[in-house]
């Protein structure tokens, strides 16, 4: 129970080992940093057999979503900062037993700490997987759409945030106002499909969000001309115009969602961590952060306590 405390108190709740330290200690309870550290380190190492479970479960997905986000690495005790990343990779989407309904396919998130960015790190976790990737641009997954195993689907939330904050500062409403009223009708529509299955999902996307997007694009490429490449509103244009195969790819398919809103939102315990532990001191360190929010955000996705799971395990 101690150590499942350690665990959920900083990587759920966002408490450093310091502030833990001293949460102890004015409960009279002396537990140096260096030991809290050391039981958070080897505790996550102990949970590997689960992580390639949980890791072949997330593969055996019809829709993985996928993201990355940064964390400050120590390098070897020098004081040098790098860069490094935690990927993120969640299960979703729905199957179908032949001649039986629609159920949802069970969501984890399994997520993978590497010390750069580079292109090979999504391609070798991707390797042999087939199915649909929800993410953003990033050319990193370029290599493996271009397999054909793995079919991209683009983020309208991604598309509608370039346009907001140019409307933000344009007084009066301009034209990214009119782009945001087209976004705005196309997450109408898919606030109603939501509660119907995949198949009547499907339908109503093919009746009504494929007569928008189509409206949309025709007055996407009417005004780019008249607009500065370079600019703001340019650029936010030529996104959505560059894309535009991977963004209508969920109006083929009802198991697909419009954006990449749920791997967002499991990002966030890490955005919130991380401003309160900073960095990560080691490699090490970096693997049981992603093994910790591994498990608790897979918890949350399921809707299990993760202090009462992590004690259990």
């Amino acid at each position: 129970g101690l150590l499942a405390h350690v665990l959920v108190s900083k990587y759920a709740d966002g408490l450093p080992l310091n502030r833990q330290e001293r949460i102890f200690k004015r409960h009279g309870l002396e537990i140096s940093r260096a030991t809290l550290c050391d039981w958070a380190l080897m505790s996550t190492e102990l949970f590997g057999r689960l992580l390639e479970l949980l890791k072949q479960h997330v593969l055996g997905s019809p829709v993985i979503f996928a993201d990355d986000t940064t964390l400050d690495l120590i390098l070897g005790g020098r004081g040098a900062v790098c860069t490094a990343r935690l990927w993120a990779y969640l299960s979703a989407g729905h199957v179908r037993d032949p001649e039986g309904p629609w159920r949802e396919y069970p969501k984890a998130a399994y997520f993978e700490f590497t010390q750069t960015r580079e292109a090979i790190h999504p391609t070798r976790f991707l390797e042999g997987y087939r199915g649909y990737l929800q993410a953003d641009d990033y050319a990193g997954y370029h290599a493996t759409f271009r397999t054909g195993r793995v079919l991209h689907v683009a983020c309208w939330a991604h598309a509608r945030r370039r346009f907001f904050e140019i409307a933000k500062a344009q007084k009066p409403p301009g034209l990214a106002a009119q782009a945001l009223r087209f976004i705005g009708a196309l997450y109408e529509i898919e606030g109603r499909a939501k509660e119907h299955p995949p198949d009547g999902r499907l339908a109503m996307r093919q009746a009504e969000s494929v007569p928008l997007l189509s409206e949309f694009r025709r007055w996407l490429e009417g005004h780019y001309r008249t607009l500065l490449p370079q600019g703001p509103l340019g650029q936010a244009v030529s996104y959505v115009l560059s894309n535009w195969q991977a963004l209508m790819r969920f109006t083929e398919n009802g198991i697909l969602a419009p954006d990449s809103n749920l791997v967002e939102r499991a990002m966030r315990p890490i955005a919130n961590g991380r401003k309160a532990w900073l960095f990560t001191a080691s490699p090490r360190g970096g693997r049981a952060a992603a093994a910790a929010f591994s498990l608790i955000e897979t918890c949350r996705l399921n809707a299990v306590e993760p202090f009462a799971y992590l004690k259990d395990v």
